[in-house]
């Protein structure tokens, strides 16, 4: 459960890391860590993204990137996803060329564009077997 606590708490690492040297930790006084994992500069659609490991990657590509997948975990996690790119990143909706355990479920049940400078936080939900689009921060 995400408290709103937590989501100040997001939004304030998410600002921090992104100030920060790649591989920045940002730590709470509860003990939840966030680590800059990587710049990622791939474009065009993605079914099945690798991200390397860390709390969140930062998309610098030099056209669209259309994210449909994120390639499954084995435990749950949170990720935060930031457009520092002058181009659009879309997050699909259950998109059909995505393996279903790398698919991701927006809240709109639909396509969601994100512009520069915007985030989004997204969980794997080992239940559905989906990553899930929790909020938008920017």
């Amino acid at each position: 459960m995400i408290r709103r606590k937590s989501n100040l708490f997001l939004a304030l690492a998410l600002t921090l890391l992104l100030a920060s040297p790649s591989h920045a930790l940002v730590t709470s006084d509860d003990g939840l860590a966030l680590t800059l994992g990587a710049d990622i500069s791939a474009t065009g659609v993605q079914d099945a993204l690798a991200l390397p490991l860390g709390s969140s990657a930062r998309f610098t590509g030099a056209a669209n990137i259309t994210l449909g997948g994120i390639v499954a975990p084995t435990n749950s996690r949170f990720l935060i996803l930031h457009n520092d790119s002058a181009f659009s990143l879309i997050i699909g909706h259950e998109t059909v060329g995505a393996t279903a355990g790398n698919r991701i479920i927006t809240d709109t049940a639909a396509a969601v564009t994100f512009a520069q400078n915007t985030s989004a936080l997204v969980q794997y939900d080992l239940t559905e077997a989906r990553w899930r689009l929790l909020t938008r921060i920017g």
